[in-house]
């Protein structure tokens, strides 16, 4: 019969259960450590995949913004030009009338296609019995190159209630030819004479425009 010293067997049962504890415990120490490099290796794929993210924006605003500006410059530029080319600059000048009138021969390009452009001289009718004020008469250029009109016609107006009611006076083909005084038709509101006085006044000019 064999005899076991029990001071010997508490001793290495104490050694076994320090090494089962230090082994347990390094293993908690090590599942820990790859928890937490696992927890930082996701962390870093977040961030980066984030920052490619908000990079990826970035560039792609900044594209969005070059191209929009670029289209912009593209579309505003030809409409500048056109209105340059389709809106030359007219000076004005004085009338006998006192009426600012477009200079017909100023600002515009030699063979540029133009309109006609109409001329105006206004008068007082200076008849205290009439009531007719102003005498107009206009004189027609087939463009503004032109040195002549081409042709011209008279007319006053005059007020009727809140209606403004024209009357034609005269006309002339061109600076040599002949006026032609209209006929008078008879009308309750002026008379023959009252007709006759403003065809006299008619306003027709032949130079210096």
């Amino acid at each position: 019969m064999i005899r076991v010293n029990r001071n010997y067997l508490d001793y290495a049962l104490k050694a076994v259960n320090q090494h089962t504890d230090s082994l347990l415990e390094k293993s908690n120490v090590d599942r820990v450590a790859i928890r937490a490099a696992a927890q930082a290796l996701s962390n870093k794929t977040k961030s980066d995949l984030a920052f490619r993210i908000n990079v990826s924006r970035g560039i792609l605003v900044a594209l969005i913004l070059v191209g929009s500006g670029i289209f912009c410059a593209l579309a505003i530029k030809p409409l500048s030009q056109m209105f340059n080319v389709q809106n030359p600059t007219v000076s004005t000048r004085f009338l006998g009338s006192g009426a600012i009138q477009p200079n017909p021969t100023a600002g515009v390009a030699e063979n540029s296609i133009t309109q006609s452009v109409t001329l105006f001289n206004n008068t007082s009718s200076n008849d205290t019995n009439t009531r007719f004020r102003t005498i107009v008469a206009g004189h027609v250029f087939n463009s503004v190159n032109d040195e002549t009109w081409s042709s011209a016609y008279c007319y006053t107006s005059l007020m009727d209630n809140n209606d403004i009611i024209q009357i034609d006076l005269s006309r002339v083909d061109g600076p040599s030819g002949q006026i032609d005084l209209l006929n008078y038709v008879p009308n309750e509101r002026y008379s023959r004479n009252e007709f006759v006085r403003a065809q006299e006044r008619c306003a027709y000019q032949h130079e210096d425009f």
